[in-house]
């Protein structure tokens, strides 16, 4: 059996190299080109050996993949010192992608069972000849191919009757449901609609310190004494909502009708002491 290896690895790390095959020519009245810096991540298998590519010829009857990419590391090794660490050893190595390949099947090995589709493979050709490449995929061909996937899935919804989106929206408007919190259903100027809307306010860049506290200490202010209550005007801060507002000063404005008809109802303080007298004489003894 021969095997054919290749590899095609992109590094994380760039090396620029300048470009010496350049050739500056200079003139009268101009100035030679700047060398160019180029960056390469790239380590390929026809850089090597005058693009010639090297084989396996074994017998892989009995061997594990273990053991082949052991003897395929060899052949890298061959190729350059060095490449049997990068492609067996390094911190690269788990990412890098074995793919087989015998005629037009292509096979990527990564368990047992794929190892030995790639051997039968490699018994039923004709010549028994095969190729196997060592990569990585590039980043950009990565990302296309996630961007693809994604669109796919949107594609594949869509056409069942519901997006991604609605899906989700769905699934917050059941949560919603479930806390009890603000839905379509609930009308405003409700304890769920306040409640979702003092949430979802924003202050502005301009709300100060003083503007917050005022905000907060607005329930406290409407349970103020009636003749203080009077004294202080009350007013929406900064940044808070309207209905808010308005419900924070209907509130405020009960709990001050309620207090001043408390003490309305309180007796004078001459009435009190006459109150008082009138009972001491009827409980004194008589003689």
């Amino acid at each position: 059996m021969t095997v054919q290896v290749k590899f095609k690895i992109h590094t994380e790390k760039e090396v620029k190299v300048d470009q010496g095959n350049s050739m500056k020519v200079a003139t009268q009245g101009r100035k030679g080109a700047a060398t160019s810096m180029v960056r390469h991540n790239l380590v390929e298998s026809k850089m090597f050996n005058q693009g010639n590519i090297l084989e396996l010829v074994k017998c892989l009857f009995g061997k594990s993949l273990h053991n082949f990419k052991g003897m395929c590391g060899d052949i890298c090794e061959e190729y350059k010192p060095g490449m049997h660490h990068l492609v067996l050893s390094s911190p690269i190595a788990p990412c890098l992608i074995w793919m087989g390949q015998v005629g037009s099947e292509k096979i990527t090995l990564v368990d047992s069972l794929t190892w030995q589709a790639f051997v039968d493979l490699l018994s039923k050709a004709t010549k028994h000849k095969g190729l196997v490449i060592i990569f990585t995929e590039n980043k950009k061909e990565k990302a296309k191919k996630v961007a693809q996937n994604c669109a796919a899935k949107e594609l594949i919804a869509s056409a069942s009757g519901t997006t991604a989106a609605e899906a989700q929206m769905g699934v917050l408007s059941k949560e919603l449901e479930k806390s009890g919190m603000a839905t379509r259903k609930i009308p405003p100027q409700t304890y769920e609609y306040l409640a979702i809307m003092k949430k979802s306010c924003v202050y502005h860049k301009a709300t100060s310190v003083n503007d917050r506290v005022k905000m907060r200490s607005a329930q406290m202010q409407a349970k103020a004494l009636p003749d203080e209550a009077k004294k202080i005007k009350i007013e929406p801060a900064r940044g808070m909502h309207p209905a808010l507002a308005a419900h924070l000063l209907s509130e405020a404005m009960e709990w001050a009708n309620v207090l001043k008809g408390k003490v309305e109802a309180l007796p004078d303080k001459d009435a009190l002491e006459s109150h008082l007298e009138s009972n001491q004489i009827s409980s004194s003894p008589e003689f």
